[in-house]
């Protein structure tokens, strides 16, 4: 990204700006939070048949960059365990659908309050990244350890706010 900017501002290349297209930081304007904001407490659905929200328009890219957390469930790019791959490992951890009711994170163990609008994007963050993953995880699993009934762990308890890198 960096060299691309230098790159782009030496040969002075015209851009166009769109706002819509990513979320990342929660705390950020000028990103595509909007759209996750419309949906109220409702951040946390389940995708349908791999959709979601199809009704709303959503940003195209999370780019999860940040380390997200609400309640007592966090999610960050580089606490992923290498062994989540492995037939035996459990899954990342099931988020529940109130998640984003939650006030508070819990940041190694200082409490700190959310207002709704973090609970929501921190929430929204972490479901979406959870329920994607898993999913890819389970397809891979499906295809290299077996697709038949206890072939491999299905366990969903793995809570990167706990794990230390």
């Amino acid at each position: 990204m960096f060299a691309y900017s230098m790159a782009a501002a030496h040969e002075d290349l015209p851009h166009a700006t769109y706002e819509h297209f990513m979320v990342s930081n929660t705390h950020m304007y000028g990103e595509g939070w909007p759209f996750v904001d419309a949906l109220g407490d409702d951040v946390c659905i389940p995708p349908v048949d791999g959709l979601y929200y199809p009704s709303f328009p959503m940003p195209t890219f999370l780019h999860f960059c940040q380390f997200f957390r609400i309640g007592e469930l966090g999610f960050q790019k580089r606490r992923l365990p290498k062994s989540l791959f492995q037939c035996d490992k459990p899954l990342l951890a099931d988020t529940p659908i109130d998640l984003p009711k939650l006030d508070y994170k819990n940041r190694d163990g200082d409490i700190i309050k959310l207002n709704r609008q973090e609970s929501r994007r921190n929430a929204f963050a972490i479901c979406i990244l959870h329920h994607t993953i898993n999913a890819a995880v389970i397809n891979y699993r499906n295809v290299m350890c077996g697709n038949t009934t206890g072939a491999y762990n299905t366990e969903k308890s793995v809570n990167l706010a706990l794990i230390n890198y």
